[in-house]
């Protein structure tokens, strides 16, 4: 008898111990990964693109508002009357060709870009060679006097020039190669190339070019680089280049060339952008929109998201071990005295 008690003391003392142990159970917040679809839905809801898209509007970037209309169709959401008649009306055919005129001019001219009209002027004039020559001639003169120069955008103003010569020979074989040094060099110009890309692809150049070839040249006077264009092509290390460009061209030909130079913004090292690379296959046109909406999660192709998950500690296991032996002793007990009663009940009573 005494022994019983010992154990259903000892079961009680379990039991109360596991009970509190459940009762005041910890939490932790848990990081887990959604999909870049899931992930939209959840945070480009109707509100959230309206409130982007007149913000664009404000602030005269119809290009971006535009981007989000797009992002909204895409994702089935149904955006308001006003919200469409706002982008009409700033999209407009007059007004649009005025903005485009007018920013097409300023690219061209300045080699930099805000908008999709100043970036085709300044790719303009960066595949007629003037934009590379520019840029050869402003840097160049400060390399040649040992002065400090933009190495990047001078590297790939050689590029740029000695690309367009060999394109001669190789029947438009260096195109992509071409476009995709304009691109880099618009995106350092713009302030769209991340620092640690920035030097990547600075040391790249070493490679690239052989800078001892160039040395001679004299980059003051820009008809005397328009006349040595296969000098400079001479420099170049044509199939590292094609090879360097290759990711950059898959960007631009599923999304556009001002688009490609956005998404430069996210990239770090040669890693970031061929995953840039992968969510352009899928998103085309809305790559940049995603990469607005959700930001640097992208770039893993993952987004993430927290949860709340029991905090598993040793003395939580054993308040679980101790609620389940509990309830065993409390159970053999149990079944102790049913059978104990049952033996008692089959024993005839004698007077």
């Amino acid at each position: 008898m005494e022994k019983k008690k010992i154990i259903l003391i000892f079961a009680s003392i379990l039991l109360v111990f596991g009970i509190w142990g459940i009762a005041t159970m910890h939490f932790e917040k848990k990081v887990y990964y959604k999909d870049i679809d899931t992930a939209l839905k959840e945070k480009a809801d109707k509100g959230y693109l309206e409130k982007k898209i007149l913000g664009a509007i404000k602030e005269d970037r119809i290009d971006d508002a535009v981007m989000y209309q797009h992002l909204a169709e895409y994702l089935h959401v149904k955006l308001g009357k006003e919200t469409l008649s706002e982008i009409d009306k700033h999209n407009d055919l007059m007004s649009k060709s005025w903005r485009n005129a007018r920013s097409f001019a300023s690219g061209f001219v300045s080699g930099e870009a805000d908008n999709m009209a100043e970036l085709a002027g300044s790719i303009t004039s960066d595949m007629t060679l003037i934009g590379d020559i520019r840029d050869l001639s402003r840097e160049g003169s400060k390399f040649a006097s040992g002065e400090s120069y933009d190495k990047l955008v001078f590297g790939m103003a050689i590029i740029g020039v000695g690309l367009t010569a060999s394109e001669f020979f190789t029947l438009g074989g260096t195109t992509a190669a071409k476009v995709g040094s304009s691109i880099i060099k618009v995106a350092k110009k713009t302030g769209k190339l991340s620092k640690k890309f920035t030097s990547i692809a600075t040391s790249k150049l070493a490679r690239a070019i052989d800078f001892k070839k160039l040395k001679k040249l004299d980059f003051h006077n820009m008809d005397s680089i328009a006349h040595t264009k296969k000098i400079i092509a001479g420099s170049l290390d044509m199939k590292f280049i094609r090879k360097s460009f290759d990711k950059i061209d898959t960007i631009k030909k599923n999304t556009s060339t001002m688009d490609a130079i956005a998404l430069l913004k996210y990239v770090d090292d040669p890693k970031d952008l061929q995953k840039v690379a992968n969510v352009s296959k899928k998103y085309k046109k809305n790559t940049k929109a995603v990469f607005k909406v959700l930001e640097e999660g992208v770039i893993k192709g993952i987004v993430r998201g927290t949860e709340k998950v029991v905090k598993i500690t040793s003395v939580l296991i054993a308040q679980v071990i101790s609620l389940a032996v509990s309830v065993i002793l409390f159970l053999f007990a149990l079944l102790g005295k049913l059978f104990a009663w049952r033996i008692f009940r089959a024993v005839p009573v004698r007077i």
